[in-house]
């Protein structure tokens, strides 16, 4: 919610911004960083679980959670730019 009320903010001020890609690199650093920490705070024991759970390596764990934290980031920022951003095909005709 904070990253689509961001794309509203980014629009109206008119910033030119690559906003899926600003959200995306906001969004990995962000879902990333919070599962090293959680993995560093409960010395690693929940996020082996998942890897077991899943039959991969640890570090691959951490860049699917990143990407899908940039992904979702990434299309919650668009998704505010985009908002406002497009205006009526038509024009409004006056008498």
């Amino acid at each position: 919610m904070p990253l689509f009320l961001f794309g509203v903010v980014i629009n109206y001020l008119e910033w030119r911004v690559a906003s899926f890609f600003v959200g995306f690199v906001a969004g990995f650093i962000v879902w990333t960083g919070a599962n090293v920490y959680y993995d560093i705070q409960y010395d690693g024991l929940v996020l082996q679980k998942v890897a077991l759970l899943f039959s991969l390596p640890k570090f691959v764990v951490f860049l699917i959670a990143g990407m899908l934290g940039g992904l979702l980031s990434g299309l919650a920022l668009y998704s505010g730019k985009g908002l406002f951003s497009y205006q009526s095909a038509s024009p409004v005709l006056e008498d």
